[in-house]
């Protein structure tokens, strides 16, 4: 038995035919959904008390400049404020994902292949000129508390494969808009 979104599942001889902006779900679906939702808020929730210790152990940020890193304050208030908004966006993925929501299974797929981006180009960072680098690197560790308990599964390149894998298995009867 298939469960309908209430958006415009439409039937013609029993045959149920989805637009582009409503999809019929079945119950595999709905269960990936809730397990990538729980496991979304478990990262949520542990990078946020991660992220929130790690704010109140270094403030003032002033503190983490010397000599060899003069602006790794800055760096780690960029970081920082990076790991709180893929805490926000993954937070809100998961509250869609629990709704049923393709919008949820969307949002999640984007926020991890921007986190990816997010990893190579801080890692660039370290690239730079002398000072810079330096600061970079030394924020890299403090700064990324938000999302570094994602690193413990590689959350974000998991997830892309898993969803990958039950999408080409045909157990993800939705796809996420990704283009």
């Amino acid at each position: 038995m298939r469960s309908h979104n209430v958006f415009a599942v439409t039937s013609m001889n029993g045959d149920y035919h989805a637009t582009c902006w409503a999809f019929t779900m079945n119950r595999a679906t709905r269960i990936i959904f809730l397990v990538f939702g729980v496991v979304t808020t478990f990262f949520v929730s542990v990078g946020g008390l991660f992220l929130l210790t790690t704010l109140f152990s270094v403030f003032p940020t002033s503190k983490l400049n010397d000599a060899e890193g003069p602006y790794t304050s800055y760096f780690f208030i960029l970081y920082s404020l990076t790991n709180l908004a893929f805490l926000v966006a993954l937070g809100i993925a998961a509250l869609r994902l629990f709704k049923n929501k393709q919008s949820g299974l969307t949002l999640l797929v984007w926020t991890l292949k921007l986190e990816l981006g997010y990893w190579i180009c801080m890692t660039l960072f370290w690239s730079l000129p002398s000072p810079w680098a330096m600061s970079a690197a030394r924020a890299t560790g403090i700064g990324n508390m938000g999302i570094a308990p994602q690193i413990y599964i590689a959350y974000p390149i998991s997830a892309i494969v898993i969803l990958w894998i039950l999408r080409t298995c045909k157990m993800l009867t939705v796809e996420p808009r990704v283009g």
